[in-house]
């Protein structure tokens, strides 16, 4: 990729400008983009929300949004325009010529046809196979993108697979009329680590094996690097910098470029990194020198011994009735929060997280075990049968701020109402949008008029407007960009500590529980495999599931040599009624796990885990020896 045209190249941009009418007014939203990409490379779109990533991949097949136009410049795509095209001509471009898979590939699968016949419909595009053989060609593309047991797959329906199994048939689907370029757009984004890690080795075993181009969307530089031959970095529409992704990434020449390197959270840097300073990027659009933040604002341990949630025995179990071999969908979780602490639960999609939050607030009953307060108030199942002041001390902030707050509303209407409901006439709207970091002028706005960020920030200053002592926060940081995410995770810390607030922290990112989480709760099937301080779960010994997540994470310039990657399409439908959950992937089994409940390993005094094996063969799998307890016990298994 380069600024100047090379030979042939499969997608050429020349001074591309797209721009929408606000009243008489152009918006220019992309502006002298001069981009090219030869067949077989990958390009990698970076940069903070609103910089015009996922509107130039649109511009790509040809589509703009309702108002939205080609300001100036051309796009050529395997030599044609695809903005000159129309109909069926165009319908075939975005299938045999460029295909796309969303961020969602859930929400583009059809849920009333069977995945069989959503994949030959568009086989069919094709003409050069026969209609008995379609089918072949439907099962050979659903292994093409190692989906387990292909022939039973054609016959389901969308809702019967994962996220990520969804993401794997939206990549079939895409492949289905054998495309020159692949546009996808935020592919992981929302994945869990280890289904993050097996959808980039099937994107680049297809890339290797069909040679094709691809355009890669993403906001996460790790996944840009191990994937991307080439990189434009944007920034307000225009391209700041590109080149060659390795010399790019290190090497960076532009601010802009190094600020967003620098707001990454590392696993082995732990500490929330600093976002972007926009002070620099205006000095260096003046053309004066100034560098990006790189300080890291480490975690100040909670001072405070005061339990906000104690939960004993907690069992959910989604079954209508029970299934022979299986067992509950979560079964007999202990956990505490104490105040000031900010405590993580990790694990695949499925493995019980947000069941367990929505527990907690009162949105899904359970079968057995008890919640209590710090009071010794015992919730009820439901937040109905809840008095006001236990509603009033648990809140929750949302993954989806978009959706999570009334487009009609104001900000002043949705983060006053909790207030109001609660009758706390003391707390004022503009005093909570000040405790987030937004000026009260802000109350009058309607969500659309706010960025990702700031929808998130009004999303948290509802839920501490409450003046509560437990805050649930589901996947709050996971679709934001980096810099935008290392605010959002500076902000949690500094409610956490002066407002001594308990956080339930809900998320997929190693890298951010690093950053921010005191303590770290792994899950797997609804079962805990292992719980300690982070440090312990990131430096020490570690179950057998904690490694394969660990291994699977892919972070900007540190190569992994995964000690376990076996298993990572084998999650099973139901968790196993009796013995390790997690047997069946494991490197370690042995007999008594599929029969035998774990013995709990004492590792230090707050470092536990879940296993039938050795502390020899745990240390052994980990790559690293055990962090001993300072006591004179050293590892003891109850």
């Amino acid at each position: 990729m380069s600024a100047e045209p090379l030979t042939s190249p499969l997608i050429e941009l020349r001074h591309l400008g797209i721009a929408y009418l606000s009243g008489s007014r152009q918006v220019d939203v992309i502006t002298d983009i001069a981009l090219s990409l030869g067949a077989g490379d990958v390009l990698g779109l970076v940069g903070e929300s609103g910089s015009g990533k996922s509107t130039l991949a649109s511009a790509l097949l040809g589509s703009l949004r309702t108002s939205s136009f080609v300001s100036s410049g051309s796009v050529r795509v395997a030599g044609q325009d695809p903005f000159a095209l129309k109909g069926r001509a165009l319908r075939r471009f975005r299938s045999s010529t460029i295909a796309l898979v969303p961020q969602n590939a859930g929400a583009a699968l059809t849920p009333t046809m069977r995945v069989g016949d959503q994949l030959i419909e568009t086989i069919s595009l094709q003409r050069t196979i026969p209609g008995p053989g379609r089918r072949a060609e439907a099962e050979r593309l659903l292994r093409l993108v190692r989906l387990p047991n292909p022939a039973e797959a054609l016959e389901k329906y969308p809702h019967q697979f994962s996220g990520g199994q969804q993401q794997r048939i939206g990549i079939a689907m895409a492949l289905a009329a054998r495309p020159a370029v692949l546009v996808l757009d935020e592919p992981t984004t929302g994945l869990d680590v280890v289904t993050q890690a097996a959808i980039l080795e099937t994107l680049e075993q297809l890339q290797h094996e069909l040679g094709m181009s691809m355009v890669l969307v993403s906001h996460d530089l790790g996944v840009i690097e191990r994937l991307c031959s080439d990189v434009a970095v944007m920034r307000q529409g225009r391209v700041v910098e590109s080149g060659p992704t390795a010399q790019v990434l290190s090497r960076p020449q532009h601010p802009y470029t190094r600020g967003l390197i620098a707001s990454i959270p590392r696993i082995a840097a732990p500490g929330i990194p600093p976002s972007l300073d926009e002070t620099v990027l205006e000095a260096h659009e003046r053309g004066q020198q100034a560098e990006p933040r790189t300080d890291v604002q480490v975690r100040r341990p909670p001072a405070g011994t005061r339990k906000v949630l104690e939960i004993r025995g907690l069992t959910v179990d989604y079954r209508r009735k029970p299934s022979p071999g299986t067992g509950p969908t979560v079964e007999d979780v202990d956990l505490d929060i104490f105040a000031g602490e900010i405590v993580a639960l990790v694990g695949e999609s499925g493995s019980g997280k947000s069941t367990i939050a929505n527990v907690v607030a009162g949105l899904q009953t359970r079968e057995a075990g008890t919640l209590t307060l710090e009071d010794g108030e015992k919730l009820g199942d439901t937040a109905s049968r809840r008095p006001r002041p236990i509603r009033k001390a648990i809140q929750m902030i949302f993954q989806n701020a978009d959706t999570s707050l009334n487009p009609r509303h104001t900000v002043g209407d949705a983060v006053g109402r909790p207030a109001r409901l609660f009758g706390l006439r003391g707390r004022s709207v503009e005093a909570a949008l000040a405790e987030v970091d937004l000026p009260a002028t802000f109350s009058a706005r309607l969500p659309g008029q706010l960025s990702g960020g700031q929808r998130q920030r009004v999303g948290i200053a509802r839920a501490i407007v409450a003046e509560p002592t437990l805050v649930l926060a589901d996947e709050i940081v996971s679709a934001l960009d980096v810099s935008v995410q290392s605010s959002i995770l500076r902000l949690m810390d500094r409610l956490s500590v002066e407002r001594e607030l308990g956080f339930l922290f809900i998320t997929h990112d190693l890298a951010v529980v690093r950053a921010v989480a005191d303590r770290v709760v792994v899950l797997y099937l609804g079962r805990i495999v292992e719980e300690g301080r982070s440090d312990e779960i990131f430096s020490g010994v570690s179950h057998p599931y904690t490694r394969l997540l660990l291994d699977s994470v892919i972070e900007l310039g540190h190569t992994r040599h995964p000690v376990l990657t076996v298993g990572r399409d084998e999650v099973p439908d139901a968790p196993p009624a009796t013995g390790c959950p997690f047997a069946g992937r494991c490197p370690l089994e042995l007999p008594a796990c599929r029969t035998v409940r774990p013995p709990v390993i004492e590792l230090t005094a707050t470092h536990r885990l879940r296993c039938h094996a050795s502390v020899e063969s745990l240390e052994a799998l980990s790559g690293r020896a055990a962090e001993k307890s300072p006591g004179p016990d050293g590892a003891v298994i109850r």
